[in-house]
């Protein structure tokens, strides 16, 4: 391939081959290339094949105008981007829920707050 961009913008609902089928092609000829999928299809299941096929980046059609320049400037960092209409419900799902947070001005023993889930280091 004569061409070998930094950044490469494409979609996922586009005549066959598709953006996905599309992505994991130009990932074996360029893999140092940064591809942003640009979509409507704001599913979970949509951006996990996304990321299976080699994408560097997902943002939505209907996310602010001025993210496409964000989503941009962190892929040409070489960092990856996920829309921000993602950031909660991903963020729900890998991370384990804080415990219920202490009733103000209570104390546990020892002087921290207290915690419905406290742990023992002691052996």
């Amino acid at each position: 391939m004569r061409l070998k961009p930094d950044v490469l913008i494409t979609d996922i609902s586009m005549a066959p081959p598709n953006g996905l089928e599309v992505t994991a092609e130009l990932r074996r000829w360029l893999p140092e290339t940064m591809i942003l999928i640009v979509t409507m299809h704001d599913s979970e299941e949509m951006l996990r094949a996304a990321a299976a096929s080699g994408a560097s980046g997902y943002l939505l059609k209907s996310d602010p105008e001025d993210l496409l320049g964000t989503a941009l400037d962190c892929l040409q960092q070489g960092q990856c981007y996920v829309s921000p209409a993602f950031s909660r419900e991903l963020a729900g799902k890998l991370f384990q829920p804080l415990a219920a947070p202490a009733v103000k001005g209570q104390r546990k023993e020892g002087g921290g707050l207290a915690s419905s889930a406290s742990a023992s280091t002691e052996r």
